[in-house]
């Protein structure tokens, strides 16, 4: 008696897909959270949010990173970042955000204060 031909891995990971995904979870995911607001939320922990956010809603378009980050960030910081030539595109926002938020902790370690 012969065994049963097994898929690959990947004909396995399509069906199993197919068969118990959520027909909602990406439209969800999709949906701007309203907890995604920067708030009283450190500079990296809400880059890290947010960056989850655009994996598990399968974001890629560089114009829609760059629109939600604007509208979930400090708008104190958006103000600061517009007087100073505000980025066109999301990789440069998260890089000067990422440079905001160094040159604080250095400021901070000067001053006596851990970040």
């Amino acid at each position: 008696m012969a065994l049963p031909a097994w898929p690959d891995w990947a004909t396995f990971e399509v069906r199993l897909e197919e068969e118990y995904r959520d027909p909602a979870a990406k439209s969800q995911a999709q949906e701007f959270p309203p907890d995604l607001q920067q708030g009283k939320k450190k500079l990296r922990e809400f880059l890290n949010k947010l960056e989850l956010w655009f994996w598990l809603a399968k974001v890629t378009d560089d114009r829609h990173k760059l629109h939600a980050a604007t509208r979930a960030m400090d708008p104190t910081m958006v103000e600061a970042l517009t007087i100073a030539s505000y980025p066109k595109a999301y990789e440069d926002l998260k890089q000067k955000l990422l440079n905001i938020d160094n040159a604080k902790r250095k400021h901070a370690v000067v001053a006596g204060k851990l970040p």
